[in-house]
C-alpha cells in the first residue's frame, strides 16, 4: 500500500503558539492535548484546537511527505471572538505572543522567524513513534528537490515548506507601515535556498485578513469574527479590490526565475474573486508556463460568470438577497442551497462561497502551465459543504454597481433587485444535516466524494491527475468525523475506495480505472507527480 502525501498542513504552528519563548516549544511530534475546563473543546471547539497533524499523527497515518505551511498569527485573530474565549480558558496558547501581536510590538516577519526556527530546531532528530502497538523510530527533513524524496523509506518523514499569506514578509511592527522594497528583498532570501531559508513550494498571498497585496475571499463567520471583522490594520471583512500593484510585483518576484533564484508558485487559495481574476490574467501574459494551484479547497458547484448571481433585476436560484453589512464596506450574500444530491437520508450540499473554486476556475487549473495545475482538497466540512450558514461577505469589487479604478465588477449584474439594497432582515438559511451517529461517518465522506467527484465531471478526465488531499489539518479546521486527525487517514482510504463507485453512479462519473487506484493516485500519485514535474 502506497504512503500518503498532504499538500497543506500546519504542523508547527500549534506547539510554536503554545508557549511564550520558543526554545521551551516541544517537538513537532508532540501529540497536544489542550486542556480545556469540563472538556468544553469537544463541545464548542470539536477538537479543532489539539494535534491534528503532528509528525506522529502523520507517520501513523502512513504520510512520508508533507507540506507544511508556516502562518504568522495576523492581528484581526487578537479581536476574535474564539481566540478570546481560548486566552480564558486554557493556558495552552502564549498569551504573551498574542498581545504582542494584538498591540504591533512584534512584526509578522518575526512571527513567520519565531516559527522557522521551531521548525528548523528538531529536524534529523531521532523520534520514537508507536504505531499498532510497535515502536520506531523517525526523524523528519526538510528537501529542496524531488531528487531528495525517497518513498520506500518509512523512517524518514519528508517536509517541504511553504508560507500561508503574504503578510509574513512584513518586517515593521506597525502594520500598515511597510516598505516595499524590504518586502521583495524577504522573498529572495527563500529564493535563494540555505540551511536556514528552506527552498519553499509556494507561497498563499492572501489570507483570512486584508492585506496590501490583494482583496481576500470572505472565511470567517461573523459568530467567531467578533472585532476582527472590521480590524482597522486588517480585518476580516473583504472590502478591497483585486491585486493591487505591490501584489502584482510580488507574484513577478516569486514567478520570475534564474539560474540562481528558484521560483516560488502562488497559491490561489483565500484570494477574492476577481484577485484570482488578476492573477490568472498575469499569469498567461507573463508566465504562460507556471502552473496554477489551489492548495487546500473546495468548490462552489456552479459557474461564476454563467450564474450571475442576480440577473436582470431578478434573483436567481443561486442568491435568494444581498444586504448591506454593518460597516458599510461590504455585502451580505444569503445563498440558497446548492444541492448535489442525497443518499440514506443524508442531504448532500455545496458551500456556495466565494473562498470555494467555480466551475470556470476548475477547468483552468487543471489545463494550466505545460503539464497542468493542482488542487489540493480540504478537509474541512465546513469548505466542504456540510455547513449549516450559507452566508457570505462579499467586497464591492464582485456586486457595486461604482467602477473603482475605471474597473468594473467582475459580473454584469445589478447590485441586488432593481438594483437597490434589499431593506429589512433575510434570515440565514439552516441546512438540516442529519445527525444521526449511524450515518456520521458516510454523511463526512459523502461531501468530500461529492467535492471530488464535481471537479472531475466539470474537468475531464485529466481532472483524475489534477486532484490531491490538501488536508489543512492543525489549520483550527472542523475536520470531517471519518478522519478528524492524520492518523485516520489509513480508515479514510479505505472508506473512499468503498464508496466512490456508489456516489460516482449518482453524480453520473465514469471511474476510469479501479477505486482503489483513484484513490491511490489522489493521497499520492498526483501530488508526487506535480512536484516531480514543477520542483526539480
Amino acid at each position: 500500500m502506497k504512503p500518503y502525501v498532504d499538500f497543506h498542513t500546519h504542523t508547527f504552528l500549534k506547539t510554536h503558539l503554545n508557549v511564550d519563548e520558543i526554545q521551551n516549544a516541544k517537538s513537532p511530534f508532540t501529540i497536544l492535548d489542550v486542556d480545556i475546563p469540563l472538556n468544553a473543546d469537544q463541545f464548542a471547539f470539536n477538537d479543532v484546537v489539539d494535534s491534528q497533524a503532528s509528525f506522529t499523527q502523520i507517520v501513523q497515518g502512513k504520510g512520508n511527505l508533507v507540506v507544511v505551511s508556516l502562518f504568522p498569527v495576523e492581528n484581526a485573530y487578537t479581536k476574535a471572538t474564539f481566540i478570546k474565549l481560548l486566552k480564558l480558558l486554557t493556558k495552552d496558547l502564549s498569551k504573551k505572543l498574542i498581545q504582542t501581536i494584538e498591540k504591533e510590538q512584534i512584526s509578522y516577519w518575526e512571527i513567520l522567524m519565531r516559527e522557522l526556527e521551531h521548525a528548523l530546531k528538531y529536524q534529523n532528530t531521532l523520534h520514537d513513534v508507536e504505531d499498532n502497538g510497535v515502536k520506531r523510530q523517525v526523524s523528519y527533513k526538510f528537501i529542496h528537490s524531488m531528487d531528495e524524496f525517497d518513498a520506500g523509506r518509512n523512517d524518514i518523514l519528508h517536509v517541504i515548506l511553504s508560507i500561508e499569506g503574504g503578510h509574513a514578509f512584513y518586517e515593521n511592527p506597525q502594520i500598515l507601515n511597510q516598505n516595499p522594497a524590504n518586502i521583495i528583498n524577504r522573498i529572495r532570501e527563500f529564493k535563494t535556498p540555505t540551511a536556514t531559508r528552506p527552498r519553499l513550494s509556494h507561497i498563499t498571498l492572501a489570507h483570512h485578513a486584508q492585506n496590501r497585496f490583494a482583496n481576500q475571499a470572505h472565511a470567517i463567520p461573523l459568530d467567531c469574527a467578533g472585532k476582527g471583522g472590521a480590524n482597522p490594520v486588517g480585518g476580516y471583512n473583504p472590502t478591497g479590490y483585486g491585486l493591487t500593484e505591490e501584489g502584482k510585483n510580488f507574484v513577478r518576484e516569486c514567478l520570475r526565475e534564474t539560474d540562481i533564484e528558484k521560483r516560488i508558485l502562488l497559491d490561489i487559495k483565500h484570494l477574492s474573486v476577481i484577485a484570482r481574476d488578476d492573477y490568472y490574467k498575469l499569469v498567461a501574459a507573463e508566465f504562460p508556463q507556471t502552473p496554477l494551484i489551489a492548495t487546500h479547497m473546495g468548490v462552489s458547484g456552479f459557474s461564476v460568470r454563467s450564474a450571475k448571481y442576480v440577473k436582470e433585476g431578478n434573483l436567481t436560484d443561486i442568491v435568494r438577497g444581498i444586504t448591506e453589512f454593518t460597516d458599510k464596506r461590504c455585502y451580505k450574500v444569503h445563498y440558497n442551497q446548492i444541492f448535489a444530491f442525497e443518499l440514506n437520508r443524508d442531504t448532500v450540499c455545496f458551500n456556495p462561497w466565494s473562498i470555494n473554486l467555480y466551475d470556470d476556475e476548475i477547468v483552468k487549473i487543471i489545463e494550466s502551465g505545460t503539464s497542468g495545475g493542482l488542487i489540493g482538497l480540504v478537509m474541512d466540512e465546513r469548505i466542504l459543504g456540510k455547513t449549516k450558514s450559507i452566508t457570505n461577505y462579499h467586497s464591492p469589487e464582485l456586486f457595486s454597481k461604482k467602477t473603482r479604478d475605471d474597473r468594473r465588477p467582475l459580473l454584469d449584474a445589478p447590485l441586488c433587485v432593481n438594483g437597490y439594497l434589499q431593506g429589512g432582515v433575510i434570515e440565514d438559511d439552516i441546512l438540516d444535516i442529519n445527525t444521526d451517529p449511524r450515518n456520521a461517518h458516510a454523511n463526512g465522506i459523502y461531501y468530500f466524494l461529492n467535492n471530488w467527484l464535481h471537479i472531475v465531471k466539470i474537468g475531464g478526465d485529466e481532472a483524475w491527475k489534477s486532484v490531491c488531499l490538501g488536508s489543512d489539518y492543525d489549520g483550527l479546521i472542523n475536520a470531517l468525523d471519518i478522519a478528524p486527525k492524520a492518523n485516520f487517514i489509513e480508515r479514510f482510504r479505505q472508506r473512499l475506495a468503498e464508496e466512490l463507485p456508489i456516489i460516482a453512479a449518482i453524480k453520473e462519473v465514469v471511474l476510469p480505472a479501479s477505486p482503489e487506484d483513484l484513490v491511490d493516485a489522489l493521497l499520492f500519485d498526483n501530488a508526487v507527480d506535480f512536484l516531480r514535474k514543477n520542483w526539480k
